[in-house]
């Protein structure tokens, strides 16, 4: 089985990624906790949830119209949990990579189509 952080989070996708952050901010207390030219983590007043807001293709300027939501789930080790996936006979919707925000993350989908972010990520970015 493989155990999530309890950072793990919800991701947004949306060219209004900045808007869609403050928004949150603005309205229901969240504070801001990272932030990169195409991403924008906030947590929670209580710490208890946190979201990240991205625009569509990884590009802060991207036209694309595409509106994504998917879970993000930080694990120690994604070639352990990409192992683990495998092995019950998981399909892997994309798979092993280095990514700009993480070190290192796959990805599968729900039986509801929801993208699962499988991410070795670095703690302090949520």
């Amino acid at each position: 089985m493989t155990i999530p952080h309890d950072n793990s989070y919800i991701g947004i996708s949306t060219r209004n990624f900045r808007e869609a952050a403050n928004f949150y901010i603005t309205h229901f207390g969240y504070a801001k906790v990272a932030e990169l030219d195409n991403f924008i983590s906030v947590e929670s007043p209580k710490g208890k949830r946190c979201l990240g807001f991205g625009s569509p293709n990884g590009s802060p300027d991207s036209e694309s119209e595409k509106k994504n939501i998917h879970l993000t789930f930080l694990v120690d080790d994604a070639e352990e949990a990409l192992a683990h996936f495998q092995s019950v006979g998981l399909s892997i919707t994309r798979g092993l990579e280095e990514g700009a925000w993480c070190a290192r993350h796959f990805i599968i989908t729900d039986p509801a189509g929801v993208d699962l972010f499988i991410s070795e990520g670095q703690k302090s970015m949520v």
